[in-house]
């Protein structure tokens, strides 16, 4: 009897332990689901979590937006499309190498600004800060430098030959002169090189005209300021005639000294 019972227990043992072991076999294909579901979960999220993907998204939009949204990102005085770094790229990276754009003040006026503060700078490509009617140089070699230059008197910059008979280029009066050498020209703004002694007119209202006016004989021009010293020249009825220089029948130029004779 007793033999029989232990007999019986040690099969229940053997039974349970096998049913134990089934279970531990059960339990790999739990833990590879679970590794699996394991797997499925870091797959899903790996894509939307890279940081990198992330980032580049990011950075693209910023670049693009440099050189369209009104700032001077970089910090050089010029914004946008007028800065020369959006000329080729969409990022601005700061300072150049023309003076308009390279962080200092070329021409000492400090009053003035620098680089995109100076009004001599037109845009950033500018390589000069000298205001170009105020640099003693005949930039644009038309004859006529700075405040002479008719360019100068509405702008800022020296542009060429214009229109006038004394800053166009040409001998007008075929003396072998042109413009600012024809000792007709007092100014870019004259319109006809002919000299005031040689233009057929009385210009400075004395009664004679070009070679008979005394100014012609000794110099180039005759002289608004006053009539001259000699008889005929000096308005005045010197031989009590009623008439005075270029008017008495007796004065052959304003060279002659005596209306009597």
């Amino acid at each position: 009897m007793r033999v029989s019972l232990i007999f019986a227990c040690t099969l229940f043992f053997c039974a349970c332990g096998g049913d134990s072991t089934g279970d531990s076999g059960d339990t790999g294909p739990s833990d590879s689901t679970t590794g699996t579901d394991t797997g499925s979960t870091i797959d899903s999220a790996s894509p939307d979590s890279d940081p990198d993907s992330a980032d580049t998204g990011t950075d693209s939009g910023t670049t693009a937006g440099q050189c369209a949204d009104g700032e001077d990102n970089d910090g050089d005085g010029w914004v946008d499309a007028a800065d020369p770094d959006c000329s080729g790229g969409s990022t601005e990276l700061g300072y150049g190498s023309t003076e308009c754009n390279d962080g200092v003040d070329n021409d000492p006026d400090a009053a003035d600004g620098l680089d995109g503060s100076d009004p001599d700078c037109a845009d950033a490509l500018d390589d000069s800060e000298t205001d170009l009617c105020d640099d003693g140089i005949d930039n644009d070699s038309d004859g006529w430098i700075d405040a002479h230059d008719p360019d100068c008197s509405s702008g800022t910059s020296e542009n060429g030959y214009g229109t006038n008979e004394c800053n166009d280029a040409i001998d007008n009066d075929s003396d072998g002169f042109v413009d600012s050498s024809d000792p007709g020209c007092t100014d870019a703004a004259d319109t006809s090189e002919l000299g005031s002694c040689e233009d057929g007119l009385d210009n400075d209202s004395d009664g004679w005209v070009d070679e008979h006016d005394p100014d012609c004989t000794h110099g180039t021009a005759e002289d608004n300021s006053a009539f001259g010293s000699t008889a005929c020249n000096d308005a005045t009825d010197n031989d009590f005639d009623g008439l005075s220089d270029a008017d008495d029948p007796q004065c052959v130029s304003g060279q002659d000294d005596n209306e009597e004779v």
